[in-house]
């Protein structure tokens, strides 16, 4: 075995080298980091390859197992270097020296000659040769940014910044009255007034909630090396001036810190302005020009002076924030004092109000009106690709909305996972064996606890409280019929917790074939209601395994269910006594798929159902016998994104509309608003073809939150870096 193996290493090895060789890039000795043009090791008998050379001083380096003139090529194709962070050399350690990234090895020399080896076929790295001893550091030096409070920016020679040695064995500097908005300082500690030593190995950012001015401590350890600080207040500063410019490329300017265009204000707070921009940045994306700018509430002294006005900047909540025109005439949260963040706009012409005070803009096109909206709209709240692994798509073949997120049973753990617009939130629920899952009009979770597949034979229905996680767990009764196979249940009557229904069909599996009756499962009292418990006869219905019965209360008050199968036309039923009486209903270019869910809203009563291609997204709103839907949202994808042809509707109707919740299995989750007229379009947030990458949420004062609440600034990332902001009412 262990000569297989080897014969296995000594292949590959010999694979490698007959490829290529293999060279190093960096300072001199080797070419002055040219990517196209470094030195060429020698190929030793093991496999590895090795150059010798004088070192003397500080040089940086990676190796590399072939050149080219473009750095995106060569770092993603040949580079080979640390991962995370530059790596000082240890002599004669191995070292890893992975494919990709921009970081590179550091060494010391002291004017000898060192052999650097590098193993491509086990990607690791060692230099051996003299081992420079350390320089004792003597003086520790605060470098950063800006120079209104350094003097000089990025400076390690600038004794003004020199630490002295404390009592405990720290060095420490204090800055004193620092005016600080935000996070405009950054800063490193140097050793012996040299960036040969410097700490940490990123940049420290001192951080502020609210503009003042601060005594900021710089301290290290110079044991450890350690880097922090301490931020004490010592009085108030307010970056408001009674001024507002607008910096970046607006009206013929360009990014000066000393070139603003001025806005008008009557108070110092309100600030207007119309701008013109040009679109001078193509995106390398969609091809748009765009143009870029940002506010400050105080000009620079020069085309270099940005460090100097850092605390009286103001811009975005993200730098390159996009202004689209769903976002015109609505409140804007702005970002805080100290950053700075441009927002981005296309070419055109725009009138900008600014509420410095609040920290709130708003554009509109210049000359235009603020569209008024009318008719009904549909716009994505939020929307997120499935997050479960595609060989799992089978477990998990229901779900439902509900309060804005998703409930999903997944038979494999019999377990119910709940999914917002970030993804499975940790809250669990005990689930099911079978796929079926639904709510009642209560807003507890029903889950199907029926053998899959097969008929069911001593089944059980689980009901649970999301609220309080009370759950009870009900027998299905023989009453109810041998309903053969059930795989997916629908909306359910009542509180089930307490006095409520289930109403249920299946497939022709059993002994006795189940084929045109809804079964009706009553609860009374926090039990089964076994008196109450019978089939309903319905003619002209057949069931199928995957046929839904969804409850809803009609127009006029009385109990109505809809018969849902995925490859034929819905029916509504109607009690007549004891059993049921079914009506075909006409749907405008209905699909083949399951999920219609049934809502009674502004008077009318309304489907929710798919439309063709077949098995695909796209969904219609409609009366029943309508020419055509109210809304017809088409289909993004090419094919069947599961195999069991299953497409989830249901609907929360409030005052100002209706949230519609669609699951996808094996695509997306997506909630949906509905509105007719005005209605609360402010909510509405994005492209319907866009998967969110996150959520933030913020106050009217730019102070983040963990959800919505009261008058909300809803800002959304996409997974193609674009951002959209809404204001939302809770």
């Amino acid at each position: 075995m262990k000569k297989f193996f080897t014969l296995i290493a000594m292949t590959l090895m010999l694979a490698f080298s007959s490829q290529a060789a293999c060279y190093i890039v960096g300072d001199a000795p080797f070419g002055g980091w040219n990517p196209g043009d470094g030195v060429e090791m020698s190929l030793n008998s093991d496999g590895t390859y090795s150059y010798t050379t004088a070192v003397n001083g500080t040089i940086y380096f990676v190796f590399a197992t072939g050149l080219d003139s473009s750095w995106d090529t060569f770092n993603t194709t040949y580079r080979h270097g640390p991962s995370g962070s530059d790596a000082v050399v240890v002599i004669g350690e191995w070292m890893d020296a992975p494919l990709g990234g921009d970081k590179a090895y550091k060494l010391t020399g002291n004017g000898s000659e060192y052999v650097f080896t590098f193993n491509p076929y086990i990607n690791k790295c060692k230099v051996e040769g003299y081992v420079v001893p350390p320089t004792p550091i003597e003086t520790y030096t605060v470098a950063g940014a800006p120079a209104a409070i350094f003097g000089t920016e990025w400076d390690p020679t600038n004794v003004e910044n020199d630490m002295t040695e404390q009592a405990d064995g720290t060095f420490a500097l204090t800055k004193y009255n620092c005016e600080l908005a935000g996070s405009e300082l950054e800063f490193k500690v140097t050793g012996n007034h040299s960036w040969d030593n410097a700490w940490p190995d990123n940049n420290v950012v001192v951080t502020v909630e609210e503009a003042g001015l601060y005594d900021v401590t710089f301290i290290i350890n110079p044991e450890t090396k350690d880097v922090t600080y301490n931020v004490v207040k010592s009085g108030d500063f307010d970056p408001r001036t009674g001024e507002l410019y607008i910096l970046g490329q607006v009206n013929g300017n360009g990014w000066d810190p000393s070139v603003g265009f001025k806005m008008d204000t009557e108070d110092e707070n309100i600030f207007t302005a119309q701008i013109t921009t040009a679109g001078e940045t193509p995106d390398e994306n969609d091809g748009i020009g765009y143009s870029f700018f940002s506010f400050t509430t105080k000009l620079g002294e020069n085309s270099d002076d940005w460090s100097n006005i850092g605390g009286y900047r103001i811009g975005a909540i993200e730098d390159g924030f996009l202004l689209t025109e769903d976002m015109f005439g609505i409140d804007i949260e702005m970002g805080n004092f100290g950053q700075g963040n441009s927002f981005k706009v296309p070419a055109g012409t725009y009138d900008l109000t600014v509420d410095l005070e609040n920290r709130i803009m708003t554009i509109e096109k210049a000359g235009e009106e603020p569209p008024v909206e009318e008719g009904y709209k549909i716009k994505t709240v939020w929307t997120l690709a499935t997050p479960f692994d595609g060989s799992i798509t089978g477990d998990v073949r229901q779900g439902f909305g509900m309060n804005g997120k998703f409930y999903v049973n997944n038979k494999a753990d019999q377990k119910v996972v709940v999914i917002d617009e970030n993804g499975i939130v940790n809250t669990e629920y005990p689930g099911g064996a079978n796929c079926g899952i639904t709510r009642d009009e209560a807003g507890n979770i029903v889950v199907s606890n029926a053998a899959f597949p097969g008929a069911w034979v001593e089944a059980t229905i689980k009901v649970i409280n999301p609220e309080t996680n009370e759950m009870k767990e009900y027998t299905v009764p023989e009453e109810c019929g041998l309903m053969g196979r059930c795989d997916f249940i629908g909306f359910a009557k009542g509180n089930l917790m307490e006095d409520g229904a289930l109403y249920m069909t299946g497939g022709n599996t059993g002994t006795d074939p189940f084929t045109n009756g809804v079964a009706i499962m009553t609860i009374t009292g926090g039990e089964v209601n076994v008196d109450e418990c019978y089939t309903a006869t319905c003619d002209g219905i057949t069931g199928q395994t995957s046929t839904v019965i969804n409850y809803f209360k009609g127009l006029d008050e009385e109990d109505a269910l809809i018969y849902a199968y995925r490859s034929g036309n819905p029916s509504k039923l109607m009690f007549d006594g004891d059993n049921l009486v079914a009506t075909p209903i006409v749907l405008p270019g209905k699909g083949h798929a399951n999920g219609i869910f049934p809502f009674i809203w502004e008077g009318k009563e309304y489907y929710i159902y798919p439309i063709m291609p077949d098995y695909q997204n796209g969904f219609a709103i409609a009366e029943a016998g309508a020419e055509e839907p109210i809304i017809e949202v088409p289909s993004s994808v090419n094919g069947n994104a599961n195999t069991f042809q299953a497409d989830w509707f249901n609907a929360e109707v409030d005052e100002k509309g209706v949230t519609i919740y669609q699951y996808y299995p094996g695509g997306h989750l997506t909630v949906y608003r509905l509105t007719n007229g005005t209605g609360d379009v402010e909510e509405l947030l994005n492209d319907t073809n866009k998967v969110v990458a996150g959520v933030r949420y913020y106050n009217i004062m730019g102070q983040e939150m963990k959800e919505a609440n009261g008058i909300t600034i809803v800002v959304t990332t996409y997974t193609d870096g674009s951002h959209s902001a809404a204001k939302v009412i809770k």
